[in-house]
């Protein structure tokens, strides 16, 4: 058994310790002006959706830096009238809750 581990390590680990070393020592490359083409991208991104959610739910239900627990709450159980999803006792708009719910409206 520990010799086919030795071997394994051979095979895939021993032939990447200088490239990790020479990453360690100097590290790499990075396009530095693609990345904020990216981001600014991403960015637009977001708030295109951020816009289109608003839009179909006729009130914005985001803060500065992502979706607010309480509005989310309140549009699904107050504006819609979806059944309460709840965990540990507590009424929740956790990812898991808001597949159930997706799935139960699939249905």
């Amino acid at each position: 058994m520990a010799q086919g581990l030795e071997q394994f390590y051979e095979n895939h680990y021993a032939k990447l310790i200088e490239p990790l070393l020479a990453i360690t020592m100097h590290g790499t490359s990075v396009d530095v002006n693609a990345m904020k083409r990216r981001f600014a991208k991403l960015t637009a991104e977001c708030i295109t959706i951020q816009d289109e959610l608003t839009t179909l739910a006729g009130e914005p239900l985001y803060t500065k830096k992502s979706l607010s627990t309480q509005k989310v709450s309140k549009f699904l159980y107050e504006t819609l009238k979806l059944r309460k999803q709840t965990t540990k006792g507590k009424v929740t708009v956790n990812e898991v809750a808001l597949r159930r719910m997706a799935i139960q409206q699939q249905n």
